[in-house]
């Protein structure tokens, strides 16, 4: 069963759907942590779909970060990826708002990308480090 991750905001939305390992019989840490997952983005009027892998590392980063600017509800996480598929910025403003910046790009196609941003706040980022916090329960990383 998948897990999703949606970074949320106003006529805007960002979902990670993480299906599973992507090898099960990896013995070596580099091979283990790979995840399969499909993203989407959604941001008024304009949408992007791939498949992508990331890593169980990628996502624990990013919960790290998240959390802690969700408790300060000041500073920024990112979400980086080893292939550059999607790129995350979360930046809490003095206002109370919350600014995600991003990109969704084709690994093998540099030149095809999505570039976005869009407003949102605390209630949704509270609610994504929920959502990573069941991807690192149900897909922790493998030794």
């Amino acid at each position: 069963m998948s897990v999703n991750v949606e970074v949320a905001g106003q006529a805007a939305l960002v979902r990670i759907e993480v299906i599973g390992y992507e090898n099960l019989a990896a013995n070596n840490p580099s091979d283990a942590n790979w995840l399969t997952c499909r993203v989407e983005v959604r941001v008024r009027g304009f949408e992007g779909h791939l498949n992508a892998a990331f890593t169980t590392q990628d996502f624990a980063a990013f919960s790290k970060s998240l959390r802690s600017a969700v408790a300060a509800l000041h500073g920024w996480a990112v979400f980086e990826a080893d292939e550059d598929a999607l790129q995350l910025k979360v930046e809490f403003n003095v206002t109370g708002t919350v600014t995600i910046s991003g990109s969704l790009r084709e690994p093998d196609r540099p030149g095809t990308y999505l570039a976005f941003s869009f407003e949102s706040d605390q209630t949704f980022m509270s609610r994504t480090v929920e959502a990573l916090d069941e991807v690192s329960h149900r897909f922790p990383v493998r030794p």
